[in-house]
C-alpha cells in the first residue's frame, strides 16, 4: 500500500513542543503546589497578551508554548483540588458503620481475596446525622451480589483515607480517589435502583454480552480472548501473567497500541479486497476504532490506544503529511486533557516510549545493516530491529516499575508478536460467526485454542531459557535520565551513523 501525502504539512516542531510544554505543566503542578486563583489570573493575562500580539501579527509561538505550560499547571491543579464537601475530609476521621449513598462508576473488579469498584459518593449518614458529600471512593467487599455500572447504592462500612505510599495507593490518589470504604462481614450493600441510561453503562452491558459469546472456548483460551478482544484480564491466572512478564511480552495481554495497529492493518487489508478507495478505508477504519473502544467498555487504556490510532488515520483523511511525532504529540495532549493522571500510568509511559523508540531508533539501525533481497529474511531482520528498538526504549521503565531485566524479550517478542495478527483476526471472525453462524463456533474454537496453546508454549519455552531474565534493585530516576540521554546521543549522532553507513 503506497501512500503519497499532500504537500500540505503540519509545522513539525511546534505541535511536539506544545505537547511537551503541556506535559511539563502537569508535572510541575503535581510536584509543586500553587494557588489556583494565581494560576487562573496568570493564564488569562497570557491569553490577553497572545490576543494582542495576534492582532499586531507578531511572532507568538513562544507565548503559545508558555500558555500551554500554564494550562497544564491549571488543568492538574484543578483536577487535584479538593472541595469543602469532599468525602475525603470525613474519611480522615476513620468512621465505622457509616452509610454512604451514591453511584457505582466503574465495573466490578474481581481480585484474589475481594471484589472492588469505584463509587461516587453523594450523601453520608453517621449515627443520626446525615450530610451531602462529593468525591470518589474505592469500595472493597467480599459478598456475592450482582452490581453493575450506574447502579444507585447505599453502602455500610468503614470509611478510611487512603495513605500515600505504594504503587496501588498512589495510582488511586492520582486518579482523584482518596478514600476507601471497606464493607465488613456484617456490613451491607443495598441496591436502591438500577440507574438510568448512560453511554458508558450501555457499553458495559454490550461488553458483558460479548463475553458470553466466548463460552464455547475452554480455559485458558477463553480468558486469553476476552483479554485480547475485550480488554478484561481478570480471568488470566497469576502464573500465566508471570510467564509473559518474565519474557517481556506482557504487553500483549492488554489492548494497547500494538493491538490497535494490528486491527488497523487487518481492516485496511480487508477493505482493500472489497476495492474501496483509500480515503474510504481510512474513514471506515477510524469509525470502527471508535466503536471498538465503546464495546470494550471505554476503558482508559483502550481509549488511549484508539486515540493514537485515529490520530494516525486522520492525518491521511485530511490530506496532511503524516509525521509520527506530531501524531503522538496530539494523541498525548488529548489523552492528558481528559485524564491528567495518565502521565503517571505505566501503560501510558510504555505505550508512548515504545512507539517513539521504534520510530527514532529503527531507521538508523536498518540503515547500517546490509540489504537483503529475500523477503522472508528481510521481514525477520526488520522484526528483530523493531523489537530491539522497543526493548532499548522500554527496558529502563520495566526495570524501574518491575525490578527486572529480560534479555530474552527481543527474541521472544519477534515470535510471540508475530502470532498476534492471526490470533486477533481469529478472535474477531469467531465473534462475528457467533452471531451470524453459531454452528461454526465449535469448529472455530478448535483453531483458536490451538493458537493460544502455541502462544503459551512459546512463552514458557523462552521463560525457561537459562539467564533469560534477572531481578535488579529499583534504579534511581537519575540513572534513567542518563540512560535516555546516552541513547539520544548515540542514535542522534549523524557522524557516527554516517561512518557505519560508509563502511564497505
Amino acid at each position: 500500500m503506497k501512500i503519497t501525502p499532500s504537500k500540505k504539512s503540519i509545522h513539525i516542531p511546534f505541535l511536539s513542543l506544545s505537547a511537551v510544554s503541556f506535559i511539563l505543566g502537569i508535572l510541575f503542578a503535581y510536584y509543586i503546589k500553587l494557588d489556583f486563583i494565581i494560576l487562573y489570573v496568570a493564564t488569562l493575562f497570557s491569553l490577553g497578551i497572545l490576543f494582542y500580539l495576534y492582532k499586531k501579527q507578531r511572532g507568538n509561538n513562544c507565548l503559545i508554548i508558555l500558555i500551554l505550560f500554564l494550562i497544564g499547571i491549571l488543568h492538574q491543579t484543578n483536577f487535584a483540588t479538593l472541595y469543602p464537601d469532599d468525602i475525603y475530609y470525613l474519611s480522615k476521621l476513620k468512621l465505622n458503620k457509616v452509610k454512604v449513598g451514591g453511584l457505582q462508576i466503574s465495573p466490578m473488579q474481581q481480585g484474589p481475596f475481594n471484589r472492588s469498584f469505584v463509587f461516587l459518593a453523594q450523601n453520608i449518614r453517621v449515627n443520626n446525622l446525615s450530610s451531602k458529600v462529593n468525591g470518589k471512593v474505592y469500595v472493597r467487599f467480599n459478598k456475592k451480589i450482582n452490581l453493575n455500572y450506574g447502579d444507585r447504592l447505599v453502602i455500610e462500612g468503614k470509611l478510611l483515607a487512603l495513605k500515600e505510599g505504594g504503587y496501588f495507593n498512589n495510582a488511586l490518589i492520582r486518579r482523584g480517589i482518596r478514600s476507601t470504604l471497606i464493607v465488613g462481614r456484617y456490613d451491607w450493600i443495598d441496591k436502591e435502583a438500577m440507574g438510568g441510561f448512560s453511554i458508558k453503562k450501555a457499553a458495559f452491558q454490550i461488553k458483558e454480552k460479548l463475553k458470553q459469546q466466548f463460552n464455547n472456548l475452554s480455559s485458558p483460551a477463553k480468558d486469553f480472548y476476552i483479554a485480547f478482544i475485550l480488554g478484561d484480564r481478570e480471568g488470566l491466572s497469576k502464573d500465566i501473567y508471570s510467564v509473559f512478564r518474565y519474557t517481556g511480552t506482557v504487553h500483549i495481554l492488554a489492548i494497547s497500541g500494538l493491538h490497535i495497529g494490528i486491527v488497523i492493518f487487518i481492516l485496511i487489508v480487508f477493505l482493500k479486497v472489497l476495492r474501496l478507495k483509500l480515503k474510504a478505508r481510512f474513514i471506515i477504519t477510524a469509525l470502527f476504532l471508535l466503536f471498538y473502544s465503546f464495546i470494550t467498555g471505554l476503558r482508559s487504556s483502550v481509549v488511549r490506544a484508539v486515540i493514537m490510532g485515529v490520530t494516525f488515520l486522520l492525518s491521511f483523511i485530511v490530506k496532511r503529511e503524516y509525521y509520527i511525532y506530531n501524531s503522538l504529540a496530539l494523541a498525548a495532549m488529548i489523552i492528558l486533557g481528559i485524564w491528567p493522571w495518565q502521565i503517571f500510568d505505566v501503560g501510558f509511559q510504555l505505550s508512548f516510549i515504545s512507539v517513539l523508540s521504534i520510530v527514532f531508533i529503527s531507521p538508523k539501525i536498518l540503515a547500517i545493516l546490509p540489504k537483503v533481497k529475500n523477503r522472508i529474511v528481510s521481514f525477520i531482520k526488520a522484526s528483530f530491529v523493531v523489537s530491539l528498538s522497543a526493548c532499548l526504549g522500554t527496558a529502563p521503565l520495566v526495570a524501574y516499575y518491575f525490578g527486572m531485566v529480560s534479555f530474552i524479550s527481543v527474541v521472544a517478542n519477534i515470535f510471540i508478536v508475530s502470532l498476534m495478527p492471526f490470533i486477533l483476526a481469529g478472535g474477531f471472525v469467531y465473534l462475528l460467526a457467533s452471531f451470524m453462524f453459531p454452528g461454526l463456533t465449535k469448529w472455530l474454537a478448535l483453531s483458536l485454542e490451538f493458537m493460544i496453546s502455541v502462544l503459551i508454549f512459546l512463552a514458557i519455552y523462552f521463560k525457561n531459557i537459562p539467564f533469560a531474565y534477572f531481578y535488579i534493585d529499583k534504579p534511581a530516576i537519575g540513572i534513567l535520565l542518563v540512560y535516555y540521554i546516552i541513547i539520544l546521543t548515540i542514535f542522534n549522532s549523524q557522524n557516527l551513523w554516517a561512518f557505519f553507513r560508509k563502511r564497505p
